[in-house]
């Protein structure tokens, strides 16, 4: 009897450190779960089933996924046989137990579980609303992990329905299946279903008077209107944020995030200046919230920077970038977008050795990244190779400029543009380079002419068109320079 009193003792103190998240202390009542455990105690099964499950709580918390698996295997074994007393204990570890498996992508196991926890449930005829509206959510999540929209909707939505027999729709749970719901939603570009969820969460948010929440789902239903009405999306993100700036002042994460919603929202609509507005906000108030390392930080500096780029203020940009650079050393998709965005700075400065290391750099994340065949690197080649015609660096721009061709003739379909310039370029460093080669640079420029007729750019085609008149007129020959000359015509009649 002493044995069991401990190993009940023992289990109260270790469930309060998890609640607590005091691990450690939790971990040393656990090793002495464990040997009283292994040793044999008198405890009743529903004893044993608790201790089971307090210890299969724990390590799922500090992951270590073999010692909760067995415990909760262990404490399932025994739930069967369990009375209708401990049936919120059963369902919770189910539920827990369901979790882990996902949470280790195992997840036939996840919905195996959660299906045997159904069938026992109307086994036993508990008709707990509450407790099937946890069951679905947890199967919406798993179909969610599967990336099976269609099962996760329907999932979801059966879990809003018992939740609405059991809670108001601002309960927690209920709160983020509808959350859940609303993105699928959008995912399956149901934009109107996931406003209309939405409207009903506001429509509690606003009985209960609860401004803060009512704030984050007008942010939401901002977001879903990103979709299908550009300026009503405008307009409800700014009523989120007079709302949430009475309750909070400036500076907030909600708030953030909404300056960083209009930000891509002017952004999208071409009205840079606005844009560069909100996402300064944005940085200054995350600033506030985060560490410098933080990706958000970074995040918001690229945004910043790139913009300021097509606003024209070149000194805000450079600066931005340049210091946003030093942030992202943990972040190297994101770091693309600096180093390219700096190195385009640096070409227009002609600090071509500065733009070099930014290109360079740029070329060896996407070769690590398994992306030397893809259309950016060939077009960082051709940045490259257009800096070195600069600095009339002839040898190295060929070179450059035909790797680039190379890539954008095994992309499916061919860029035309990319690799028609590519090949105009090709024909102007051939022309030019020591030991010219007017042949090559003839052979190229031809090529490069017919991949740009396919894009039907008359600004372009002009350029190319005069360019071949040009180079026909250099190295005699009567017959082609006609031929461009009445290209050339036909090109003027067209605008």
């Amino acid at each position: 009897m002493l044995k069991v009193n401990k190993l009940l003792s023992l289990r109260e103190e270790l469930k309060a450190n998890v609640m607590k998240k005091e691990y450690d202390q939790a971990a040393n009542q656990a090793e002495e779960m464990e040997n009283l455990l292994a040793a044999g105690t008198e405890a009743a099964e529903e004893e044993l089933f608790l201790s089971f499950s307090a210890l299969a709580k724990l390590y799922s918390r500090t992951r270590n996924y073999d010692k909760a698996a067995d415990f909760s295997r262990q404490a399932l074994r025994l739930a069967k046989s369990l009375g209708e007393d401990q049936m919120e204990a059963v369902i919770d570890a189910h539920l827990e137990y369901a979790a882990l498996e996902r949470e280790y992508q195992q997840f036939a196991e996840a919905r195996r579980q959660l299906a045997n926890l159904l069938q026992l449930l109307e086994k036993r005829k508990f008709n707990d609303d509450f407790a099937h509206g946890m069951i679905y959510s947890s199967l919406g999540k798993v179909s969610l992990d599967e990336e099976n929209l269609d099962g996760a909707s329907r999932q979801l939505k059966q879990a809003l329905d018992f939740f609405g027999k059991a809670v108001p729709m601002t309960h927690p749970a209920s709160a983020q299946t509808a959350d859940m719901l609303s993105d699928v939603y959008i995912q399956m570009e149901n934009h109107q279903k996931a406003l209309e969820l939405n409207k009903e969460i506001l429509k509690e948010h606003q009985q209960a008077e609860n401004r803060q929440a009512e704030g984050r789902t007008l942010l939401k239903i901002g977001e879903i209107y990103f979709y299908i009405d550009l300026k009503q999306a405008h307009k409800t993100i700014r009523q989120a944020m007079k709302l949430l700036t009475d309750i909070h002042g400036d500076k907030h994460l909600d708030i953030a995030q909404g300056n960083l919603m209009l930000g891509e929202l002017d952004e999208n609509m071409g009205k840079y200046p606005r844009s560069l507005k909100y996402y300064q906000r944005a940085l200054e108030s995350l600033e506030t919230f985060y560490t410098k390392d933080h990706f958000m930080i970074a995040y918001a500096y690229s945004k910043v920077g790139t913009l300021s780029i097509k606003a024209g203020e070149m000194l805000k940009a450079k600066e931005h970038l340049e210091k946003g650079l030093e942030l992202t050393e943990k972040f190297p998709k994101l770091r693309l977008q600096f180093l390219h965005a700096l190195g385009e700075i640096y070409s227009n400065e002609k600090r071509y050795e500065d733009a070099d290391r930014m290109y360079r750099e740029f070329l060896d994340i996407l070769d690590k990244d398994g992306r030397k065949k893809s259309q950016g690197y060939a077009d960082t080649l051709q940045v490259i190779a257009f800096n070195e015609l600069d600095q009339e660096k002839w040898e190295d721009a060929v070179r450059h400029y035909e790797e680039a061709l190379e890539i954008y003739e095994q992309l499916k379909p061919i860029p035309p543009q990319e690799a028609g310039l590519t090949c105009m370029r090709l024909g102007h460093s051939y022309e030019n380079k020591p030991g010219p080669s007017p042949e090559k640079a003839e052979t190229y420029y031809e090529r490069g002419y017919k991949l740009l007729e396919k894009t039907k750019n008359r600004d372009i085609l002009q350029e190319a068109v005069t360019g071949l008149i040009e180079f026909y007129s250099r190295h005699p020959n009567e017959k082609k320079r006609k031929k461009y000359e009445d290209k050339f015509v036909k090109l003027q009649k067209t605008e």
